[in-house]
């Protein structure tokens, strides 16, 4: 039996970010999360971690004299989601630095909304002989742990009155008031 033997070349991914969105008073996992309601004001916070831990020993990237600007964008559909804050960012970091910046969340319609989606760029920063700062794209992970969770936004009315007329097409369901919680 004969083994075959092909070369991969595997880029190299060295850094990973880990992102993830906590919007306070709101708890993923637990059914006892109260939903939240359309235009009500989210307070959340998006907080990033930065991991060299799949970087190569070898890798420039491990030496002190390195960092990495961070820069961050939430990103939504202003049908979905209005954003306030901190939803645009750049900052300096290294290995197991961990950031935090707030963000408004304001839920625009009613049903399971996605979390805002995150973009993130990384540049290697490094120091020259000569006191210059060297940049350059870096390719990066982004772990972003809220990716596939979801927010159960409910209409903001405490009651409301509905006048069901007849059964024609003219006369059908209407809107006759209602109060907002």
């Amino acid at each position: 039996m004969a083994d075959l033997i092909v070369p991969v070349e595997i880029p190299p991914m060295p850094i990973i970010v880990a992102a993830r969105m906590d919007i306070s008073g709101y708890t993923i996992c637990s059914r006892e999360a109260s939903p939240a309601a359309v235009d009500q004001t989210l307070s959340a916070e998006v907080t990033m971690e930065c991991s060299y831990y799949w970087a190569h020993k070898s890798d420039d990237i491990l030496t002190s004299n390195v960092s990495l600007n961070i820069t961050y964008e939430v990103q939504a559909s202003p049908e979905i989601w209005l954003l306030g804050g901190q939803i645009k960012a750049r900052y300096r970091a290294k290995a197991g630095d961990i950031h935090k910046f707030p963000i408004i969340l304001l839920p625009q319609k009613t049903g399971r909304l996605q979390f805002p989606s995150l973009e993130v760029q990384i540049e290697q920063i490094k120091s020259g002989v000569t006191n210059r700062e060297l940049t350059k794209a870096v390719a990066c992970e982004v772990d972003y742990l809220n990716r596939e969770e979801s927010i159960l936004i409910i209409p903001n009315l405490s009651s409301s009155t509905v006048n069901l007329g007849s059964s024609s097409a003219s006369d059908g369901a209407r809107l006759i008031g209602s109060r907002s919680r």
